[in-house]
């Protein structure tokens, strides 16, 4: 991890954006983020919980290459001790912080095949592919597939769920 120098009680916001779900010690990151804050300030925080990923709709074989596409996502996290469901975990950690006033805004939506979004995650999957087979939650045939999914406007699937969480450091 890169340990950036970061100044003490300086700054009035942070914002951190699907970066502590990479992280193997992103409590530690959260303690940084939360020092360089005046008290009284702000974090926001954003990050993916790729366990609400599901299908939606499309053909049997096409939803469960993305069923096993979505386990060999959460067991590569698990093998690297990270959690693929971090979004979620995020008020609780914001609490346990001591961040006061703290809200959560988690969205999560269906989107086509076709779309900007499933084509993404489809060179995600393909960049990440031996990763994934190693897993041995997929199989090649799932992933070719799981690319027909991303590209077939009558499949749809919710990739993941984008959690937002912001409070304010207190003030004593």
């Amino acid at each position: 991890m890169c340990e950036a120098a970061l100044p003490e009680a300086a700054f009035d916001l942070v914002h951190a954006r699907y970066v502590l779900i990479h992280l193997p010690h992103a409590d530690r990151a959260l303690e940084r983020m939360l020092s360089a804050l005046k008290p009284g300030g702000y974090l926001v925080l954003e990050e993916p919980d790729f366990s609400a990923a599901h299908a939606e709709a499309g053909p049997a074989e096409f939803r469960s290459s993305f069923a096993a596409v979505q386990r060999a996502i959460a067991h590569m996290f698990a093998s690297r001790s990270m959690n693929h469901a971090f979004g979620a975990s995020l008020a609780r950690r914001l609490g346990q912080a001591g961040v006061v006033d703290v809200r959560v805004d988690d969205q999560r939506g269906a989107h086509p095949g076709g779309s900007a979004l499933a084509w993404m995650m489809a060179l995600s999957t393909r960049q990440l592919a031996d990763q994934y087979l190693r897993t041995g939650e997929v199989s090649a045939a799932q992933l070719r597939a799981y690319e027909g999914y991303a590209r077939d406007p009558a499949c749809s699937a919710v990739h993941y769920a984008s959690v937002a969480a912001w409070g304010r450091k207190p003030h004593n």
